[in-house]
């Protein structure tokens, strides 16, 4: 385990995993062909095609936020057992990973309730 100081100075304590895996939510097979239609599937309340809407345009740099996390997670992961120190990195992009996952599916339930009003 390792102590470090918090931002609003508590004492954070990060326990390292043997093995971190940082497997995405159940994709299924079927969204993972297309690139396109996997986004739209996951989150379909979102426009996507329309980028002049204020909303696509964060959905988009969330969604990739949240894609650049995973990778650069990947990555590291695998350099983990070579370098131990990698930890807190994973840690840190883990938790940017989440956040735009959570608020793309904010944003998504967001528009889902504006479309079911009209």
């Amino acid at each position: 385990m390792k102590v470090r100081q918090g931002t609003d100075g508590r004492k954070l304590t990060i326990k390292r995993a043997a093995s971190a895996n940082f497997a995405p939510k159940q994709e299924k097979p079927a969204l993972m062909a297309n690139h396109k239609t996997q986004k739209e599937q996951e989150f379909p309340y979102i426009e996507w095609s329309n980028l002049d809407r204020s909303t696509t345009k964060e959905a988009v740099l969330l969604y990739n936020e949240r894609v650049t996390t995973y990778k650069e997670m990947s990555l590291l992961q695998q350099r983990l057992s070579e370098d131990p120190n990698l930890a807190d990195q994973i840690c840190k992009l883990d938790a940017r990973n989440r956040l735009a996952d959570r608020k793309l599916q904010e944003l998504n339930n967001q528009l889902k309730l504006v479309t079911e009003k009209q």
